[in-house]
């Protein structure tokens, strides 16, 4: 999100070097065992937030799956008090009553894209499994909810929660303190870009999940533009102590960037 385009926050939102979730559903190692046939449509049965492993070097992602179907993928290298995001997976998927699967896109920092698929079933509120393509390669996945504890996705999202400083950066490795006011105002500065927005509960506010409107980078950004779709995400680190803010926007499927930040 700052000096460069492809570095431009995402909806969402928008994170695990260790799983501390029990149950988790773990990847499987073959990249087989996804979303089967003869399932049935069923819109919105695998939305929920997953906390996995990926197949590829061990690497964190944290998913989101909305009502309506549409994925965030947040991958990156998650410690017990951070999460450092390093590509982004994001597009319309569907479920069946048991299953996901979706045609989307792979964003990276260095602002190239890839098409990206996913396959799995899911196991509505509990867990997900299956595979997916990064970067051409057919990958296993697996991961599950996060404890009550830790992150409640049927619960409703209040402002209160994701107000306040929160300490990070973009994934272009700029470093940011995004503020968001009572309000749902944003405002930070990061090396003279500006960045401003409204966040948001999501549509009916039954879930815990926040959307993030007008996100616009000022024409002191290097890409003055606003963000086609853009959510956020606050949940409790390994450590148990610290939140994380996840914020993940998109660019229509040219384009994306996260946030990710602490307090």
């Amino acid at each position: 999100m700052g000096k460069k385009i492809a570095s431009v926050l995402v909806p969402v939102a928008l994170a695990v070097f260790l799983i501390l979730v029990d149950g988790c559903g773990a990847y499987n190692p073959n990249g087989t065992g996804g979303g089967g046939t003869g399932s049935g449509s069923s819109p919105g049965a695998a939305q929920g937030f997953y906390d996995c492993t990926v197949q590829q070097d061990a690497p964190a992602m944290e998913a989101l799956i909305l009502p309506t179907d549409v994925f965030y993928g947040v991958l990156g290298t998650l410690a017990p008090s951070s999460f450092t995001p390093s590509a982004l997976i994001a597009g319309q998927g569907a479920s069946g009553t048991t299953t996901y699967t979706g045609n989307l896109t792979e964003f990276l920092p260095s602002g190239s894209t890839s098409n990206s698929t996913v396959t799995a079933t899911d196991l509505p509120n509990e867990s997900i499994s299956g595979k997916m393509t990064l970067s051409g390669v057919q990958v296993g996945f697996g991961g599950a909810f996060l404890p009550t504890s830790s992150y409640n996705y049927t619960t409703a999202a209040l402002l209160s929660t994701v107000g306040g400083a929160w300490t990070g950066g973009l994934w272009d490795g700029s470093a940011v303190t995004l503020s968001i006011d009572s309000t749902g105002n944003i405002s930070t500065t990061s090396g003279g870009c500006n960045i401003t927005g409204q966040v948001a509960p999501f549509s009916n506010n039954t879930i815990n999940v926040f959307n993030v409107t007008n996100l616009k980078f000022n024409t002191s950004c290097t890409v003055n533009q606003t963000a086609s779709t853009a959510v956020a995400i606050v949940f409790l680190l390994p450590d148990g102590a610290t939140h994380e803010l996840l914020m993940s926007a998109t660019f229509g499927t040219t384009a994306a960037s996260v946030f990710s930040g602490i307090h």
